[in-house]
């Protein structure tokens, strides 16, 4: 597992997942906070995954998703798993 820190992308920056692999099995595992959570999946074709106020991750070429959301009163919405083949698991 390969943790991965970004700072500094601004309000309107983004990151994108790329799976270079012939086998696409890679799993991302998004994690929440302590606090009160809203957490939003958009895979209708765009495996967009949204926190609050962070910024956004496309997670399209990724094989499966985990939303850790730990402590809090957390929300989490999920528009459709067709994009992870892997599926999606919700935790905490």
């Amino acid at each position: 597992m390969l943790p991965v820190q970004f700072t500094a992308l601004g309000a309107t920056g983004g990151i994108t997942l790329l799976d270079d692999g012939a086998v696409n099995d890679d799993t991302l595992i998004h994690y929440g906070t302590n606090g009160d959570d809203v957490f939003t999946v958009n895979t209708v074709g765009t495996g967009v995954v949204e926190l609050g106020s962070r910024i956004d991750v496309n997670a399209s070429d990724i094989n499966a998703l985990t939303i850790a959301a730990l402590g809090g009163n957390d929300s989490v919405s999920i528009n459709s798993a067709a994009v992870f083949a892997g599926g999606i698991a919700v935790q905490g």
